[in-house]
């Protein structure tokens, strides 16, 4: 019988904080790792007071305050603000590009010379497929030519247009005298360097280092009942679908008998000649008082990679995802893949973090696999047995620490709290995978939410002959001797859905039904934020949902007493958040943003994967149709919109208003793409921004408040962005009437 529930190949930080997760869950773990020390490529030493990361500079950095809030349990970081300088044919440059670089390139001194010279060196590119063409469309030939093209080359050992274009599409290209290297809202580096955090993470859990899990294959694997693997996925399988592509890297690394080497933590070489990329001065990171009179610095010289050196990163190209996606198909059920060699993906520190976190919740959601605790059922109301339930038979209880919550329908709040884990995001599928409900929340602590119009997991039904038992989500909750446990539906026939509450009939005998509903993930949202961001307008609701995608989140926040966020005034509703996020950050936006309320549940928005694979410029999900004439109002008489009110805000908006109807979805829940934002000038949405601002405007003769405004924005959005700029304009509209595809 297997000693450990999980064996652990590496014991870098995929490996260490999914060891943490399960040890405090009690499964017993065991961490193997060839290397002589913990903490993979982040492990770091201390020369001479001076703590040296050895496998080259880690900065830590995130949006996420559960990362955040993470990582701190087991370091005190030093609240550090990376910067970074270019040396290019002689001359120093800052990074990433911002105004100060565009000055010093070209003289420029304001962000709007600055982004006409832009404008008029880009060489048009509709859709970049490289770095190459990236470059060229974003910054020109000339900036391309002196920072990116050698330094990519150099680093990657491939020319530019072999490369993909996600690799420079993280870095930020900024019109203001902003040069901090990471946007993130969370930065910092841990004070006594990050061997002491594997420490902690690893603490009470079985370590072998010096063991070559590949030499020991059959041995080690004997030990466990799952494998947890981040090391190269194409090695696991033995290159049976063919080698992937890795760079590997040289350090080399002295003590000086210098104060300061460079005056900075980091100095890029970007031309070709110079053999390395980068010097990295240690010294830099650490606060001013913990600094010696020497210091230490590293040169990083990039090298070809051979099956006998060390892989540090993936280069994802299309014909290396191509053979990556072939061996994910060839997974085991009982192996899980992390880290960025296990997943084939160029991860950052907190992405890595977040794919444990989330690897190791849903090992512990999953039935199979929970142990539920003895005696913690209590209730919420005054049950005095598990299996008392209200009038209207809803559940009137609360088990927690390792079953699933059951939150009475009486009980005037679902809500968990902006720290609460969160396991999963899940589809809830019936039979023949038709979809039920999406979205649906899997907390940590057992308690699943979703949308409330379609389905209410939250009601409970009453199974009258199971004693002690209870139905959600195709499955059978049981309470016996004291222990929850649960049962798959498998011989239940299929369900019904009434009044948004689950009623199913219990078949006469096993096996007579044709299948039941299955909690279901999620397909994964592309981890880069870069690529696609949600952007969440929040008051005070309760964004621990947010939790799912923890690095493709933006929070803005207008609750005046909660500072965990990026805050903004409470004016202007949600559409002021998204013209705020849009204005600011126009120059850096991801590819494809989402933009939607802080509780989406109650408005019912499409599948989150939904939003994040759409081929539509604007993707929505159009739940409501309304004529031009139809007058709208929302409880308060003077406020009623009209035709004549809608056409003359949407020449407010300069807008084409002679239409006869339009489409939009409540709540305002939609993706558009950077491209299709860019079709405008910056200084319209400021123009839409400023009327957020507003406390009221005049529409033909009627005023209508800020609160007002904004269901109007609401009822326009596939306006502003698809609909044509004046009513003899060119420009294209939405032409899909089922999934809101816009064209334009």
């Amino acid at each position: 019988m297997p000693r450990f529930d999980y064996l652990i190949v590496g014991a870098g930080l995929f490996g260490s904080v999914f060891a943490r997760q399960m040890a405090d869950a009690g499964r017993k773990c065991l961490v193997v790792d060839k290397r002589s020390h913990i903490g993979g490529n982040c492990f770091t030493e201390n020369l001479g007071g001076i703590d040296v990361h050895r496998y080259g500079p880690h900065i830590f950095h995130t949006n996420s305050l559960r990362i955040w809030n993470y990582v701190r349990r087991f370091a005190e970081f030093h609240p550090y603000r990376h910067k970074v300088k270019a040396c290019c044919r002689g001359q120093l440059y800052s990074l990433p590009i911002n105004l100060l670089t565009l000055h010093q390139l070209w003289g420029v001194t304001t962000p709007g010379e600055a982004r006409a010279k832009l404008e008029s060196v880009r060489e048009p590119v509709a859709n970049p497929a490289n770095l190459e063409q990236w470059a060229l469309s974003q910054v020109g030939r000339d900036i391309y030519e002196l920072f990116f093209r050698g330094y990519s080359q150099k680093q990657w050992g491939k020319h530019p247009r072999d490369l993909p274009a996600s690799i420079l599409s993280r870095l930020p290209i900024r019109l203001n005298f902003n040069d901090d290297y990471f946007d993130d809202n969370f930065q910092g580096i841990p004070i006594g360097g990050y061997t002491a955090i594997f420490e902690k993470l690893l603490g009470g859990v079985d370590v072998r280092l010096g063991t070559d899990y590949f030499a020991n294959r059959g041995h080690l694997e004997a030990l466990a009942e799952k494998i947890v693997y981040t090391g190269q996925i194409d090695r696991f399988f033995d290159y049976c679908r063919g080698p992937l592509d890795y760079r590997t890297l040289r350090f080399e690394t002295q003590r000086l008998a210098v104060e300061d080497f460079q005056g900075g933590a980091i100095v890029n070489y970007c031309d070709a000649d110079v053999p390395f990329t980068r010097i990295t001065e240690f010294k830099h990171f650490q606060p001013q008082g913990r600094r010696p009179l020497h210091t230490a610095i590293t040169h990083e010289y990039p090298m070809p990679w051979t099956q006998m050196a060390e892989p540090y990163y993936p280069i994802n190209s299309s014909a290396n995802d191509a053979i990556a996606d072939e061996y994910r198909r060839l997974k085991p059920p009982n192996v899980i893949f992390g880290g960025r060699l296990g997943s084939y993906r160029y991860y950052d520190m907190h992405q890595v973090i977040a794919s444990a976190l989330a690897a190791a919740e849903h090992e512990l959601a999953d039935p199979a696999h929970r142990r539920p605790a003895a005696g913690i059922f209590h209730t919420v109301t005054n049950c005095a047995a598990p299996s008392q339930a209200s009038s209207d038979g809803h559940v009137v209880a609360n088990y927690a620490n390792g079953g699933n919550l059951m939150a009475s329908e009486a009980q005037a709040n679902w809500h968990t709290g902006g720290d609460a884990s969160v396991a999963c995001n899940y589809l809830l599928l019936g039979p023949e995978g038709r979809e039920l409900a999406r979205n649906v929340i899997l907390h940590a602590n057992g308690g699943i939410y979703t949308d409330m119009h379609h389905l209410r997991t939250r009601r409970w039904s009453r199974l009258p002959s199971v004693p002690n038992a209870l139905l959600c989500g195709g499955t059978i909750w049981r309470w016996s001797d004291g222990h929850m446990t649960t049962t798959n539906l498998s011989a239940l026939p299929a369900q019904r859905w009434r009044t948004g509450k689950l009623r199913r009939r219990v078949a006469d005998s096993p096996g007579a039904g044709p299948g039941c509903a299955e909690l279901r993930p999620q397909p994964p949202v592309p981890s880069d934020r870069s690529k696609f961001e949600i952007v969440v307008a929040k008051y005070r609701e309760d964004v621990a949902w947010t939790q799912c995608y923890p690095d493709n989140t933006t929070v803005y926040c207008k609750d005046p007493q909660d500072s965990r966020f990026i805050s903004l005034p409470n004016v202007g509703r949600e559409y002021g958040t998204y013209l705020h996020h849009i204005v600011s950050r126009y120059e850096s936006l991801s590819e494809r943003t989402f933009f939607v309320q802080g509780d989406p549940f109650f408005h019912r928005p499409l599948a989150f994967c939904h939003y994040a694979s759409a081929q539509e410029s604007f993707k929505f999900d159009p739940n409501s149709r309304q004529t031009m004439a139809q007058a709208a109002n929302w409880g308060w008489a003077d406020q009623t919109a009209d035709g004549r009110v809608k056409a003359a805000f949407l020449r407010l908006l300069e807008r084409r208003w002679d239409i006869t109807e339009y489409r939009f979805t409540w709540g305002a829940q939609f993706a558009v793409t950077r491209d299709l934002i860019r079709r405008r000038p910056r200084e319209y949405y400021q123009k839409l921004y400023g009327i957020s601002q507003l406390p009221e405007i005049t529409l033909a003769g009627r005023r209508f408040d800020n609160l007002h405004i904004g269901f109007l924005f609401e009822f326009f959005w596939e306006s502003i962005f698809c609909g044509q700029h004046t009513p003899q304009g060119a420009g294209g509209k939405a032409d899909n009437q089922e999934t809101g595809r816009c064209t334009n």
